[in-house]
């Protein structure tokens, strides 16, 4: 079933959904939008949409980019690539923000499309395109949104365990269509309902290759003193359609997900907001004598807002992945992140922040032998914006990055400075 069909029958089964909640809420039931634990900060993004008045930002921006270490690896791998480690890469790009209320819906548009030229390594060349668009409708204490992402871009050599140079464009389009009902108060329900394709344009990678489809339920209750508490389910199917055992023994990788749990989300006036949920996860791979995984995967959000100019926030998971790369079919990936934004004026904000993620890589039989098991990455960054006014604006952005990887031929640290000019119209 092509994508757009595919779209149009989720709406319908969404807005039937929705209609059924409308009602419900007629009959005393409250909603306010709830992902799972680990997506609110989507369902505040949604409210930001719905509550912005129509505008269209447009801006040209070139970047200049100094990265100490294209190839993501050691100085040997490196070598055998055939790649200069350091190298400068010019970016010219657009990006576009837009929101078009239209009655009692909202058409909006978030993207940027841009190239990035190599000064040393030309092969590394590629197109960088990120688009998400939609539309979000209102009716009674109801809602729902449909939306479709799509990246374009190289795909990283950090993913790539081989000694020597593989490009590939890796291209991902996600179709997001949810519906909710409430203002905060009562019960909560929500559903939803996605796919996700990821293809790679290298036949070495094209193992890779995979289709998500997933379907998302949450029922909570909230009240101001007590937050709001859910228990929620999810399902994902995750197929590789283009997957060889052994390297040459063509089969239909993949494997089916079943999670639930609880979640509880809560403000402490308008300076805390804090977020957790915890859920009991079994993943069970379709190819005989492949491990399994069955356990536990949580989200723990908090965000410190003294006043309007400074913000911070923690976060730690644990969660089950789709891989993409060969040799593995899903990451268990458990990481924590501290982040800080801080405003110093009308025109200056600064940013910083640091994470640490161990990713483990499993569920393949007869792969490829040489393939990276297990990494942890630090990451810490740095950064400053200073508008010059309403058209005018300079971004500079420092971080360092280091994995230590198994095996260790793919371990590395790199250090990246990137300077953005932009001009909005």
């Amino acid at each position: 079933m092509a994508p757009v069909v595919r779209v149009v029958a989720m709406a319908a089964l969404v807005s039937l959904f929705a209609a059924a909640a409308a009602r419900a809420q007629e009959e005393g039931f409250g909603y306010r939008g709830i992902e799972n634990g680990a997506r609110h900060a989507r369902t505040a993004e949604r409210e930001e949409i719905r509550s912005t008045a129509r505008h269209m930002d447009i801006r040209l921006t070139a970047a200049e980019i100094y990265d100490s270490n294209v190839s993501r690896s050691s100085g040997v791998v490196a070598a055998g690539r055939r790649l200069t480690p350091q190298d400068w890469i010019f970016k010219p790009g657009v990006k576009i923000d837009a929101v078009e209320p239209v009655g009692g819906q909202t058409l909006f548009l978030n993207g940027s499309l841009g190239y990035d030229f190599y000064a040393h390594n030309p092969r590394l060349n590629r197109e960088d395109i990120d688009v998400d668009g939609g539309l979000q409708s209102e009716f009674g204490p109801c809602h729902d949104e449909a939306r479709d992402k799509y990246a374009r871009h190289l795909r990283d050599l950090e993913g790539v365990a081989s000694p020597k140079l593989i490009t590939s464009t890796e291209s991902r389009e996600t179709i997001d269509i949810t519906a909710a009902c409430g203002n905060g108060f009562g019960f909560t329900p929500r559903v939803g309902v996605n796919e996700d394709w990821t293809n790679f344009s290298s036949k070495k990678l094209r193992q890779s290759d995979s289709h998500t489809f997933g379907l998302d339920a949450a029922l909570g209750y909230g009240q101001p003193a007590l937050g709001l508490v859910s228990i929620f389910g999810a399902y994902r199917r995750t197929v590789f359609p283009n997957e060889l055992l052994f390297g040459f023994i063509p089969v239909k990788g993949g494997y089916q997900l079943w999670a639930g749990g609880v979640s509880v989300e809560h403000d402490v006036a308008s300076l805390i907001h804090g977020s957790a949920s915890v859920s009991y996860t079994a993943l069970n791979p379709s190819l005989a004598g492949v491990p399994a995984f069955k356990g536990i995967t949580y989200a723990f959000d908090l965000r410190y807002t003294p006043t309007k100019r400074l913000e911070a926030g923690v976060r730690f998971t644990r969660a089950t992945l789709p891989s993409r790369r060969p040799g593995s079919s899903f990451t268990i990936e458990t990481s924590e992140k501290l982040s800080a934004r801080y405003e110093l004026g009308p025109r200056m904000k600064l940013e910083t922040g640091a994470s640490i993620s161990d990713r483990k890589y499993s569920g393949a039989v007869g792969g490829p032998a040489l393939r990276i098991a297990q990494e942890t990455r630090y990451e810490g960054f740095g950064a400053v914006n200073y508008e010059f006014g309403r058209r005018w604006s300079l971004d500079l952005d420092v971080r360092h990055i280091q994995r230590d990887a198994n095996p260790s031929t793919f371990s590395y640290a790199d250090t990246r400075v990137t300077l953005t000019a932009a001009a909005r119209f």
